[in-house]
């Protein structure tokens, strides 16, 4: 998971083709002018700039864990199981956060963090005249 804003920019908004992530907003108008000036195969000098927002897992799986939990003990042991893995809310949220770690560390060591994102704020930038833009509220996904 990236923790820093990464600015990302794609010719078509019809497509998950937004690529390459940059630092800061100019440094991916920069790389967009370059492409394009090099290339000029596109329609127009139009570019969508955006910022690129990776998922995060939100899944509440310290919870899931304990019902499963305290679900496998009751098939096995029925009422003398029944308030296994019932945690009060302070050790629920404890619980829940080293599950959420635990699934970040393993996702980071062994390659298996997600490798796409939300491109959020995106904006039209006019390449030929950079003061000429449009500010379009909209969302894209795609990978990198």
């Amino acid at each position: 998971m990236k923790n820093k804003e990464q600015w990302a920019y794609c010719w078509d908004c019809d497509q998950d083709n937004f690529g390459g992530l940059f630092d800061t907003k100019e440094e991916a108008i920069q790389a967009a002018r370059n492409e394009w000036e090099k290339e000029r195969n596109y329609e127009d000098e139009k570019v969508y700039i955006g910022i690129a927002e990776f998922y995060e897992e939100h899944s509440n799986f310290g919870e899931l864990l304990c019902e499963k939990m305290n679900d496998n003990a009751w098939d096995e042991y029925y009422d003398v199981a029944n308030d296994y893995m019932k945690l009060s809310a302070k050790h629920q949220k404890i619980f829940s956060d080293r599950i959420k770690q635990c699934i970040r560390t393993f996702q980071k060591d062994f390659g298996y963090e997600p490798d796409f994102y939300c491109v959020k704020n995106v904006e039209i930038i006019y390449l030929e005249n950079p003061n000429k833009y449009i500010i379009s509220n909209f969302d894209k996904k795609s990978r990198y």
